[in-house]
């Protein structure tokens, strides 16, 4: 005996929707191609439609009468025998006003010349969603679009400072959701991080230098450190003749950087073996 085959219901754009949206039901039969079948919709049990070759069912524009579970089953041309009815899918249609996304900054405060921020435009419990992004005013032109919920912007210039808006849509036909409230970008000038050296850049095999990150203007204790040697990332100096050292700092917990510190020579000389530096934040 032939067994039926499987069917299942495809929900787009979500399971999750707002009043207003078109959401659009597709039954599909596993295994068996689209045209050989007739659909039949349901909603708690009771009978949609009847039997037609129309494979999905279309509901525009939903409201939370809507909100239900809805199965089909399929019955062959040929033979006209049924398939399965396919498990329920539960269909929430949300009261009240458009969603509105929520629109955040990966960094507290100002954003420093050179670095990168992400702004994230957040909606709860819903997917397939495009985003539009817009600068200075919601209602010009979109700045970008994404297909994820955020924005990246690299190496910030103070072209990219003002205030940022972003709405998503979804569907067809398009449905909107609200704008954000505004998030500003705020572009202000890197500090300058300089080398401080101790005792003196003309230095003798045997002794033990220090090199002091200093970032201009700013408490030493709001700074992580990264220390580098020839603009490669930094361990402790082995012999060499000259060395030349790049400084720089990082803002603890904003991952923001300064300026790269100017460069200093220090120079090595005398005959004993086995120097070290020492580098202290």
């Amino acid at each position: 005996m032939e067994k039926s085959p499987k069917t299942f219901v495809i929900l787009q754009p979500d399971k999750q929707t707002f009043r207003g949206e078109t959401v659009t039901l597709r039954c599909q039969i596993q295994g068996e191609r689209d045209t050989d079948w007739e659909y039949s919709w349901y909603k708690k049990s009771s009978s949609l439609s009847s039997v037609s070759e129309d494979q999905e069912y279309r509901i525009s524009p939903v409201s939370e009468s809507h909100s239900s579970e809805y199965t089909c089953r399929g019955k062959r041309r040929r033979d006209s025998q049924n398939s399965e009815i396919s498990d329920a899918v539960t269909l929430t249609v949300s009261s009240g006003s458009k969603p509105k996304p929520q629109l955040t900054s990966s960094l507290k405060g100002a954003v420093l010349r050179g670095n990168t921020v992400t702004l994230s435009c957040k909606l709860d419990q819903s997917r397939g969603w495009v985003f539009y992004w817009y600068r200075h005013t919601k209602n010009s032109s979109e700045l970008t679009q994404t297909d994820k919920d955020s924005y990246t912007i690299s190496s910030v210039t103070d072209s990219d400072g003002g205030q940022y808006w972003c709405r998503a849509e979804r569907g067809n036909p398009v449905y909107y959701t609200q704008y954000s409230d505004a998030v500003w970008v705020n572009v202000t000038e890197s500090p300058k991080a300089v080398v401080i050296l101790q005792p003196d850049k003309q230095t003798f095999r045997g002794e033990t230098v220090t090199l002091r990150c200093q970032i201009q203007g700013e408490r030493d204790t709001d700074w992580e450190y990264s220390w580098y040697k020839n603009s490669s990332s930094h361990s402790p100096v082995t012999q060499s003749d000259e060395d030349k050292k790049h400084h720089a700092g990082g803002v603890a917990g904003g991952n923001q950087s300064s300026w790269v510190a100017g460069v200093d020579d220090v120079n090595f000389g005398g005959d004993k073996p086995d120097r070290r530096c020492v580098y202290a934040p």
